[in-house]
C-alpha cells in the first residue's frame, strides 16, 4: 500500500508469488477506519481468507491468521468460481 499524499510504500503483504501459482484475488475490502483490511481468493482450487492491517507480516504471521476455506467446509480443489 502506498501513501496518497506522500507516495511512499507503507506496508506489503504478498500473497502468492511462486513460480507455479496462478492466484485469483478480485477485491480487497476495508473497514470504515482503513486500517484493516479482508479479501477472498483463489489458488489453483484452494480458497483463502485473509484479513490483514496496515504492518508487513512474515509468512509464518500471514499462515497463522489465513482461513482456508476448503478445509474449513470439506471442498475439494476442483471446486472453481462461477
Amino acid at each position: 500500500m502506498y501513501d496518497l499524499n506522500t507516495s511512499e510504500l507503507t506496508f506489503e503483504e504478498q500473497i502468492g508469488g511462486q513460480p507455479d501459482q496462478y492466484i485469483k484475488v478480485k477485491e480487497i475490502e476495508q473497514n470504515s477506519k482503513g486500517n484493516y483490511y479482508a479479501t477472498v481468493y483463489i489458488d489453483d482450487g484452494k480458497f483463502f481468507l485473509r484479513t490483514f492491517g496496515k504492518t508487513t507480516r512474515t509468512a509464518e504471521e500471514i499462515e497463522e491468521n489465513e482461513v482456508n476455506i476448503n478445509e474449513m467446509i470439506g471442498l475439494d480443489d476442483y471446486t472453481i468460481p462461477n
